[in-house]
């Protein structure tokens, strides 16, 4: 599972805005992942959905699965169970990375 990120993916730190940033992706990501199959969420839907480029996505994550990994990450960390389609992509994930 990740860990909350404070750097960007250069390396450089995340200040307030940075953060706030990371966060509307991974809210972008969340609604996406309630209305799209996870083989078909792509960068760009879920950067246009935040009102940013995909470019600026990969400042924050090293590519989609690992913006998932940090998804996965918030919910816990506030507490909330994974929703079961969320929890069912997390063990789709994790089998096909041999970690089950």
């Amino acid at each position: 599972m990740a860990e909350i990120v404070t750097m960007r993916q250069t390396g450089s730190p995340l200040g307030q805005q940075g953060q706030q940033t990371r966060e509307i992706f991974l809210d972008r990501l969340e609604h996406e992942l309630g209305r799209t199959p996870w083989h078909a969420v792509r960068v760009i839907d879920v950067a246009r959905d935040a009102g940013w480029s995909p470019a600026s996505f990969y400042q924050y994550f090293r590519n989609l699965e690992a913006a998932f990994d940090a998804l996965c990450a918030r919910i816990q960390g506030q507490g909330r169970e994974l929703p079961t389609h969320i929890g069912l992509i997390r063990a789709l994930l994790d089998y096909e990375r041999g970690e089950l």
